[in-house]
């Protein structure tokens, strides 16, 4: 998922809540990055499945930012060094960034042409701390740790937002990416759980003014998305009554507190469980 999913699926909870339901040790990481987006979640999943270290289970986090773009993986990660790695040169580009691509794998003194300076620096000095930022701090778990606000400074910040950007409208960009991460993960034997996140509550009634009908279309997507995989999600329609002061870091992202009762609140589904605890036993990808 996006910054949403690793804001919101508190890992080291579901961790204790599965161990518990499995009567065993379990391990997850949370992979999900800020704007990643599911074209980058698609090549993280196909470069794990490369090097034989593919999960049992993943659960794929959606949000309504998830189903509108996939722009960071079409025009930012599939162009670095990283995603070309992941995703060699498969992704429409431009001639002369393609030869750059095909060049760049033949070469490794191609790639970091130019670059020697940095990568020495690099070797010689220890890589500067990025775990707190943007008063986040991130977990060797992957998960980030946010703290809350009252609902009523949440309500000022959207007051202040740009909201223009944040309407809902399923990309064909974003159905091509979620049908690559699942046909590379059911290829490998892993279990998909792709789960539904709502808004925040204040979020919500503020975009309905901006965009009326969003949720509806969002709910839509999600099945539209489910229907091209032939794969159910998880719907979480709502937060519960856990939902007040202190359980959002700003008005899209839970903070540390509302992660924890939302990842409570998702294990309390059915389905999510049953799916979860079959994947773990159906064995390794």
């Amino acid at each position: 998922g996006d910054s949403v999913a690793q804001q919101g699926i508190e890992t080291a909870v579901l961790e204790k809540l599965v161990g518990r339901a499995a009567g065993r040790e379990v391990t997850a990481f949370n992979a999900a990055s800020p704007g990643g987006g599911i074209g980058v979640n698609a090549a993280i999943v196909e470069q794990l499945a490369r090097q034989g270290r593919l999960p049992r289970v993943l659960i794929v986090g959606f949000a309504t930012g998830t189903v509108s773009t996939d722009i960071t993986f079409q025009e930012i990660f599939s162009r670095t060094v990283m995603g070309r790695i992941f995703t060699g040169c498969s992704v429409p580009m431009p001639f002369g960034e393609a030869l750059d691509c095909h060049l760049s794998d033949a070469s490794y003194l191609w790639r970091w042409r130019g670059r020697l300076p940095d990568v020495l620096q690099a070797v010689q000095r220890p890589l500067p701390r990025t775990d707190d930022t943007d008063a986040l701090h991130l977990r060797r778990d992957g998960f980030r740790v946010g703290r809350g606000r009252s609902v009523t400074t949440i309500e000022r910040q959207l007051e202040r937002a740009d909201l223009s950007k944040r309407r809902v409208q399923l990309a064909s960009e974003v159905r091509t990416s979620w049908r690559w991460l699942v046909s590379v993960a059911r290829a490998n034997g892993a279990t998909i759980i792709p789960v539904a996140i709502p808004d925040t509550p204040t979020m919500t009634a503020r975009m309905e003014e901006v965009q009326p009908g969003r949720e509806e279309l969002y709910w839509d997507s999600i099945a539209t998305l489910g229907e091209d995989v032939d794969l159910p999600f998880v719907e979480v329609r709502r937060f519960g009554d856990w939902w007040g002061d202190g359980m959002a870091r700003n008005f899209n992202h839970l903070s540390h507190a509302g992660a924890k009762a939302f990842t409570r609140q998702l294990w309390e589904v059915e389905a999510f469980r049953e799916r979860l605890l079959g994947g773990l036993e159906a064995g390794d990808p």
